[in-house]
């Protein structure tokens, strides 16, 4: 029973940190195959796979989530927490397709079960905050920071993929537009049997809902998640090739655009910190320099003023090159 609570709910623990390892590795794989499931070919051909990972994923997940709530120190809390909920959350879907518990699901409603696996992504979140108060973060703050980062690079690039899919293209998805055409030719025939004159049969446009504008066959970029991956990745580093043509895709975009600038905010101040670091400041060297050229560094990098600077002269040389470590780490 020590085990269990140890890879559940003790993160000082080896087992704990190897367990969210794997359960972090197995959410970026379900991901990665619930975006090819939904390029037909290869569904299609390799349906039989997809569903024993979907269901050895989701196997593992209920585990990870009953463990939690054993091991909880308020269960209830737990249960109706954020992390609580997106636990439930990334096993629900599956179940409830599975297990038909809805009754009879439509093509639409088994779409949107599809996608919504999706939010399991989420739990990675929690992981990384976990990180980030571990006190590896403060021994090697860049190496956590670049695990933020790609984290976090990594699910808005799933969630807005994953979101503009369903939003945009689910305007043009194989069952809609079949749908649309054929609800098109039963009005065409009404229409012929009313006037007895032939009339030719009209081709199906897709059409956005909110703002009645048509969506042409050159601008249906978003066919499949994969593709859709590659304009959320232009669009976080602040380029793109495609562009939505709905109201609801532009939201989304606009969403994109904002937290890519965020990301690469992030990213700049990693890259800052890393450089001041290793180039500007050796701290295995500072030993051997001498008290001046200490000061000479620290204010020529703008960290100490001449004020501060007359302080410090007075303390050893040990105690300010512990201290320049400490302002190099922040």
């Amino acid at each position: 029973m020590q085990v269990l609570r140890s890879l559940f709910a003790d993160p000082s623990t080896s087992i704990y940190r190897r367990w969210k390892l794997f359960t972090n590795f197995l959410i970026i794989v379900s991901c990665i195959a619930i975006s090819i499931e939904t390029v037909e070919t290869i569904a299609h051909k390799y349906e039989h796979y997809f569903k024993l990972l979907e269901y050895f994923t989701v196997c593992v997940f209920i585990l990870d989530y009953l463990g939690n709530i054993v091991y909880a120190k308020e269960r209830l809390k737990y249960i109706f927490s954020f992390w609580g909920l997106i636990d439930l959350l990334s096993i629900l879907p599956t179940l409830l397709q599975s297990f038909n518990l809805l009754g009879f699901q439509s093509i639409k409603l088994i779409r949107t079960f599809q996608v919504a696996r999706m939010i399991r992504i989420l739990k990675m979140l929690h992981s990384t905050i976990e990180d980030a108060q571990s006190s590896n973060a403060r021994t090697s703050p860049i190496k956590t920071n670049l695990k933020i980062y790609f984290t976090g690079f990594f699910m808005v690039t799933m969630i807005s993929s994953t979101l503009m899919y369903y939003v945009e293209g689910g305007y043009y998805t194989r069952e809609a537009l079949e749908a649309g055409q054929a609800q098109l030719d039963l009005e065409t025939r009404i229409k012929s049997s009313d006037t007895e004159v032939g009339v030719p049969a009209p081709v199906f446009m897709p059409v956005d809902a909110l703002t009645g504008n048509e969506i042409p066959e050159d601008k249906r970029f978003f066919t499949s998640i994969p593709n859709t991956i590659w304009w959320s990745m232009l669009a976080i580093t602040g380029n793109g090739d495609m562009f939505p043509v709905t109201l609801g895709g532009r939201v989304i975009a606009s969403i994109t655009y904002f937290l890519g600038l965020i990301l690469f905010g992030v990213l700049i101040n990693i890259v800052g910190k890393s450089i001041m670091t290793n180039f500007f400041i050796d701290p295995s060297a500072s030993p051997q320099s001498s008290k001046p050229d200490l000061l000479a560094t620290l204010i020529q990098q703008g960290w100490i003023g001449q004020h501060e600077a007359e302080v410090l002269s007075k303390l050893p040389v040990e105690e300010i090159n512990r201290r320049m470590r400490i302002i190099a780490k922040r």
